[in-house]
């Protein structure tokens, strides 16, 4: 017995740029293919794409604007300004969903002309996330250090009787090493010929989009390519356990030691978010997510109102990043960080402490997304730590870095992913989400 063990994560390049554009193009797939967004937007290739370097989605046309396609060449040709569509809407140069984005258009030329105009689309988006982040996602370096712990410790304990590989859902460097599962999934049976294989994900939260749908479907597809009939085990999500609850109390303490003793504090534990309604003709609302991340937030509140000890009111709140708005979130059953501000002001409290305890890193929903939510727009705005500071009626709000204390990381992914061994040594199987 031989057994492959894929560290496999979501994956965020450190850079949106010509090669990576292809890897969120595959992402972007997959949204598709779950349903998230319909696949009519395929159809549609007018030409290809462009944005003004200087001022991307901008609301007028520059005279003369520095154009840049979705791979960020430049391009000098001849263009047309579409303003933002503020509802569908039929032009001599076809059909505009509403909400599609201001740009300029290179009509039936250039690069993009064979390229479903979703896809250019999607890249500005990604491009225009990465720009709020300065340009580079700290993500991969604060995470990839973790799963190479975790790969050293597991080959220390089993030596030649594994493989250890990592995969990626959007590959970081796919024009240096091809690392997205399919890819990995090969290796592990063209190469390390393993007869059984762990898949462990980086995820303290696992969901049936990002994982059932998502990233275990690559590794499946990947396999099924080869023709062999490997098993598959995969390992359980990393929050919950009493290693990842113990990081997030010793972040806590850490961060209550800089206030004084008598004061009054919340502690937000911040999480991604998810529809709680159907997105597009994905129904969201089923998601393991919802079940999955009330676990994990119960658990590390439980441990954090069991372990501080506080001179004033400690409270613990559990807020979300994204799909916060009426469509997808009706009756605000996800609890925004600006109604969670309005909620602690009113009953007293002076500081609120923000920790994003979801990610092994600060990755572009922390830092976009989640100050998106407290009405941060103008980005980057935070330290050279990725600590950001605020007020909101009177209370000091300290949004932390995701990344911190990395060893309780590493022993809940190390620990889960022995847990998925013993199973297959025990000819046992998990499948997480799956009942």
């Amino acid at each position: 017995m031989k057994i492959g063990i894929m560290l496999l994560d979501h994956g965020e390049p450190p850079e949106y740029n010509e090669h990576t554009y292809y890897s969120f193009r595959d992402f972007a797939t997959s949204l598709i293919t779950m349903g998230f967004v319909p696949k009519i937007v395929l159809r549609f290739d007018r030409g290809t794409i462009l944005q003004d370097k200087n001022k991307i989605y901008s609301e007028e046309p520059s005279p003369s604007p520095t154009l840049i396609d979705a791979k960020l060449h430049p391009y000098t040709g001849k263009t047309h300004y579409i303003p933002k569509a503020e509802k569908n809407r039929i032009t001599r140069f076809g059909f505009y969903r509403k909400g599609t984005k201001p740009h300029y258009l290179a009509r039936k030329t250039g690069w993009g002309y064979g390229e479903p105009d979703y896809y250019e689309m999607y890249g500005f988006e990604i491009h225009d996330r990465w720009s709020q982040m300065g340009g580079r996602s700290p993500f991969y370096e604060q995470s990839q250090s973790q799963k190479e712990e975790v790969a050293k410790r597991l080959k220390k304990e089993y030596g030649d009787k594994v493989a250890v590989r990592f995969a990626y859902g959007i590959d970081p460097f796919p024009h240096k090493k091809k690392q997205d599962p399919m890819t990995v999934v090969k290796e592990f049976i063209n190469k390390d010929k393993i007869t059984h294989l762990v898949v462990s994900e980086h995820f303290s939260v696992i969901t049936d989009s990002m994982s059932t749908h998502h990233l275990r479907k690559h590794v499946e597809h990947g396999l099924h390519e080869t023709g062999k009939h490997i098993p598959i085990t995969y390992a359980d999500q990393l929050g919950g356990t009493e290693a990842f609850n113990e990081g997030v109390v010793l972040k806590a303490k850490e961060e209550l030691s800089e206030l004084p003793r008598n004061a009054n504090v919340a502690v937000f534990l911040s999480n991604h978010g998810f529809p709680t309604t159907k997105i597009g003709k994905y129904d969201a609302s089923t998601d393991c997510y919802h079940r999955n991340v009330k676990e994990v937030y119960e658990s590390a509140k439980k441990a954090i109102l069991q372990d501080v000890d506080w001179g004033g009111k400690l409270t613990v709140q559990q807020v979300f990043g994204q799909f916060l708005g009426e469509k997808y979130n009706p009756g605000q059953k996800m609890m925004s960080p600006t109604r969670a501000l309005d909620l602690v002001s009113s009953q007293g409290f002076e500081y609120v402490i923000d920790i994003p305890y979801e990610f092994p890193g600060d990755s572009v929903d922390v830092l976009v997304k989640l100050r998106n939510a407290y009405g941060l727009k103008k980005l980057p705005d935070w330290s050279e730590k990725y600590e950001t500071r605020l007020k909101h009626k009177g209370i000091n709000v300290k949004i932390t870095s995701a990344s911190f204390h990395p060893e309780h990381w590493i022993r809940s992914y190390l620990q889960r992913t022995m847990a998925a061994i013993e199973r297959v040594a025990n000819k046992g199987s998990c499948q997480h989400c799956a009942e």
